[in-house]
C-alpha cells in the first residue's frame, strides 16, 4: 500500500490543473515536482480538518500528469 500522497484543494483550479498545497506546506502549486509529499496519516489529518482537501496518491498523480507550459512563468527573451 502507498505512504506518499499529495493534497489537493477542490476549491480551486489553474485551467484544467488541480492545485495541490506546495513543498513545505507553503501555499499552493499545480505542479506535481512542487507539491508537498505527505505520508497517508498526514493526509488523512489533513482532510480530516478541511473536507475540501483531498488526498492522493502520488503514483496515480503521476500516471496522469502531463508536462505544460506556465504562460505566467514566460519572460521573453530579448533579440
Amino acid at each position: 500500500m502507498e505512504d506518499n500522497f499529495l493534497v489537493q484543494d477542490t476549491r480551486v483550479f489553474c485551467g484544467n490543473n488541480m492545485v495541490f498545497w506546495a513543498k513545505d506546506r507553503s501555499g499552493y502549486t499545480c505542479h506535481v515536482d512542487e507539491a508537498h509529499v505527505f505520508t497517508k496519516e498526514e493526509a488523512r489529518l489533513v482532510h480530516r480538518n478541511r473536507k475540501s482537501d483531498k488526498p492522493w496518491p502520488l503514483s496515480v498523480i503521476r500516471r496522469n500528469s502531463t508536462l505544460q507550459c506556465d504562460a505566467q512563468r514566460l519572460r521573453l527573451p530579448r533579440c
